[in-house]
């Protein structure tokens, strides 16, 4: 991870669901993704998918560790009203100013995200070509 300055995101949220929420794939519509069992000794979460958006599940705990939103939705729009679909300078607006920015040339992406290393969280939009493609939120990796 990039050195960056911490920004508070404690009030950032990703629409209805927040980090920590347990997870209750009936209420939220997921499905479970079959290549759980193909990286279960790999990894310690498990991945559900919706339509508008997936998640990443604590294994043992079963509360959502990263919240990943692929369609535009109101619904779904982070808490300064960022959605999919909106463009980098709305990003960059909304949350630009402590921001890091990462752009990939070989997969033609940009990266825009914000770290709080107090509370290990992580916001990050993925960009192709100038627009928001996906909106992560989670836990810091350490």
């Amino acid at each position: 991870m990039m050195e960056v300055e911490s920004v508070d995101l404690t009030q950032e949220g990703i629409g209805i669901i927040a980090l920590g929420d347990f997870l209750d794939e009936d209420l939220f519509e997921l499905t479970y993704d079959a290549d759980n069992t193909a990286y279960h000794d790999q990894r310690t979460y498990d991945q559900y998918h919706g339509d508008i958006w997936s998640v990443e599940v604590d294994r043992m705990e079963r509360t959502i560790q990263t919240i990943i939103v692929n369609k535009r939705s109101e619904q779904f729009a982070t808490d300064k009203g960022i959605q999919v679909m909106d463009s980098e300078e709305m990003v960059m607006s909304a949350y630009g100013e402590l921001s890091y920015r990462y752009e990939d040339r070989e997969q033609q992406i940009v990266i825009i995200g914000n770290v709080d290393r107090v509370h290990q969280l992580h916001l990050r939009f993925h960009l192709y070509d100038g627009e928001v493609y996906s909106i992560w939120f989670s836990e810091l990796e350490n």
